[in-house]
C-alpha cells in the first residue's frame, strides 16, 4: 500500500486501531517496563566517550518501540517481508533457520546498551537487524573479535530475541551484528541443548520514516514522542524523510509541497550555517529559521497556493525592525533605506543555468503590539513607499513607544505623518476601534517595521528540484536569495 492508498483508507485503518487497541492493552502487546533509566525521554546519554547523534537517536527508536505498539507491529511486517531465505553465514549455519518470527502475545521488553553475552539464555529465535542509511547485503562472514557485543537497541517475548545495529550512515555494520549474535548463541549452548533458529535482515532509515509517517498519517493520536522525533531525523537527515520532488506534485499538493519544502529547510539551514559569516541559524518546526542578527530574528520560508489561478510560489520572509531594539539596529546598519524600492536579485537554475530574475517586495507598516505580540498591522501606500527614505524612518521612529489609554482615551496617534500615508485608513480606525478602544487593552506598543518579500514560482522551482535528491539544489537557490536579500537591507 502506498503513500496515497494510506490516505484514502484513513478512516478504515482508524476503525480497525480503534478495534485493536483493546486486544494491546489488555493481554495483547504490553508496554515495556522501565528498568533502563535511558528509556525515559528526558534522560539524555553523557556526551562524553560517546557518538551522541548514534546513541542518541538509536534511543530515541527504542522509546518508540517500546511505547508505540502500532510502530512495532508494523516493523515486524516489515521484517517479515524481508526474509524470504536463509542466511548463508558461518554464525548461523549451524541454526536452524527463522523463516518468520511471531509479533508477541504477552509483554515484550526494549532495551538499549545490552551485552549479548549476559541475556538470559532463554530465546531459542533469534533475529539480527541492522539499520542503516541503505539496505546492506547478507554476507558470508565470520565472528570477528574486532568487534564487541553491546547492542544498540535489544527486543526481548516470548522465545524471540531481537538485536538491532543501528548506524545513521551507510556504514556496513553486519560484522558488529554478527559479533553480538554469536556473543548470545555461544552462551545459549552453553545452557541449551535445543537448536536456535536465527536469521538476519536489513532495513533502511527511509523505511522507519515511512512507518513513523503512517502513523502520523493517520492521526491515530497527537503523540508528542513521535512527532519530536521524527523532527529529529528531519534535521539530522533529511534525505531519509520520503517525499516526491517539487516536479511530480502538482500545484494544490500543498501538503505533499509542504512536506518536500520541510525537507528543503533543512539543509538550507545546513548550507547557511556553513557560510563563516557570524550568523548562525536554526530551524523550528513550522519551518521558521531563527538567526541571530541584529535587526531581525527569523526568516520564514512557506508555500503559497492561488486557488482561483491555479498557482503556486515558495517565499521568503523577512521582518526588520519588528522590535524597537530591531528597528534602532537596522537604522545603523544601512546606509539608505534603498532595499526599499530596489529589487536586484537573481539565481541560476541547476539545470540549464538559466539566469532568474527575482523581484523583491518590501513594505514599511505601523504595528501594535500587546503584550510581545502583533494585534494590528497597517500597511503605508504605494506612493509613500517610493520616496521612503532613513529621514522619514526616523521621523517615524520618534512616535514609536508605550501608549497608554488615560480615562478611556486613548493617546492620539492620528497625526498626518501618519494617518495621511496609510492603504486604507477606514480599515485601521475600525480595527483600532475595535481591538484596542472597545477591548479591555490599556496600552499598546507602537513600532514600524518592514516586510520583505522574495517569491520563486512554481514553474521555476519544477525545473530546479527534478530528482528525489534535488532539494540540495533548491536549497542552494534560497541560501543565495538569502544572502542577497541580507546584502541588500545592509547596505
Amino acid at each position: 500500500m502506498n503513500y496515497f492508498d494510506i490516505i484514502n483508507t484513513v478512516n478504515v485503518f482508524k476503525n480497525f486501531y480503534s478495534m485493536c487497541r483493546n486486544y494491546f492493552d489488555c493481554g495483547g502487546i504490553m508496554m515495556g517496563n522501565r528498568k533502563n533509566k535511558h528509556l525515559n525521554i528526558f534522560y539524555h546519554y553523557s556526551q562524553a566517550a560517546a557518538d551522541p547523534i548514534e546513541n542518541n537517536i538509536s534511543r530515541g527508536l527504542a522509546i518508540i518501540l517500546d511505547s508505540n505498539p502500532f510502530i512495532l507491529d508494523r516493523l515486524f511486517d516489515l521484517v517479515n517481508n524481508k526474509i524470504s531465505s536463509p542466511v548463508s553465514s558461518t554464525v548461523l549455519a549451524n541454526l536452524a533457520m527463522l523463516q518468520k518470527i511471531e509479533k508477541p502475545q504477552r509483554e515484550y521488553e526494549v532495551n538499549i546498551q545490552m551485552n549479548t553475552t549476559q541475556i538470559e539464555p532463554e530465546y531459542s529465535n533469534i533475529l539480527g537487524i541492522t539499520l542503516t542509511e541503505a539496505i546492506l547485503p547478507i554476507p558470508i562472514m565470520n565472528p570477528s573479535n574486532n568487534y564487541g557485543t553491546i547492542t544498540d537497541i535489544t527486543i526481548e517475548y516470548d522465545d524471540t530475541l531481537i538485536i538491532i545495529e543501528v548506524k545513521p550512515s551507510d556504514h556496513n555494520c553486519m560484522g558488529q551484528l554478527i559479533n553480538q549474535m554469536e556473543g548470545y548463541i555461544s552462551n545459549y549452548y552453553k545452557n541449551n541443548s535445543s537448536v536456535v533458529n536465527g536469521n538476519i535482515v536489513s532495513v533502511s532509515w527511509t523505511e522507519i520514516v515511512e512507518l513513523i509517517e503512517t502513523y502520523q498519517i493517520l492521526h491515530l493520536s497527537d503523540n508528542k514522542i513521535i512527532n519530536d522525533y521524527y523532527h529529529l531525523l528531519r534535521n539530522i537527515h533529511p534525505d531519509w524523510i520520503p517525499s516526491k520532488p517539487l516536479k511530480l506534485c502538482q500545484n494544490e499538493e500543498t501538503e505533499l509541497i509542504s512536506k518536500r519544502v520541510g525537507i528543503i529547510m533543512s539543509d538550507l539551514v545546513k548550507k547557511l550555517n556553513g557560510i563563516n559569516n557570524g550568523i548562525n541559524y536554526s530551524l523550528t518546526n513550522n519551518n521558521t529559521m531563527m538567526c541571530n542578527l541584529s535587526w531581525i530574528d527569523r526568516i520564514v520560508v512557506w508555500y503559497e497556493y492561488d486557488e482561483v489561478n491555479k498557482e503556486g510560489k515558495l517565499t521568503i520572509n523577512f521582518w526588520p525592525g519588528f522590535t524597537k531594539p530591531q528597528a534602532y539596529s537596522l537604522i545603523q546598519k544601512t546606509t539608505d533605506f534603498k532595499f526599499v524600492s530596489k529589487s536586484p536579485l537573481s539565481f541560476s537554475t541547476a539545470l540549464n543555468n538559466e539566469v532568474v530574475n527575482m523581484k523583491m517586495v518590501t513594505k514599511p507598516y505601523l504595528c501594535l503590539k500587546s503584550m510581545g505580540s502583533s494585534v494590528l498591522d497597517a500597511y503605508f501606500n504605494t506612493n509613500e513607499i517610493k520616496s521612503f527614505n532613513k529621514h522619514k524612518y526616523q521621523n517615524l521612529m520618534n512616535m514609536t513607544g508605550r501608549k497608554h489609554s488615560i480615562n478611556n482615551q486613548w493617546t492620539n496617534i492620528y497625526t498626518p505623518d501618519i494617518t495621511s500615508k496609510l492603504e486604507n485608513v477606514n480599515q485601521f480606525d475600525n480595527e483600532f476601534q475595535d481591538k484596542f478602544v472597545n477591548s479591555k487593552r490599556t496600552q499598546y506598543d507602537l513600532i514600524f517595521p518592514f516586510k520583505v518579500q522574495a517569491s520563486i514560482p512554481m514553474d521555476i522551482l519544477k525545473k530546479i528540484d527534478v530528482s528525489s535528491n534535488s532539494y540540495t539544489d533548491v536549497a542552494v537557490v534560497l541560501k543565495e536569495l538569502i544572502n542577497q536579500m541580507i546584502k541588500e537591507i545592509e547596505s
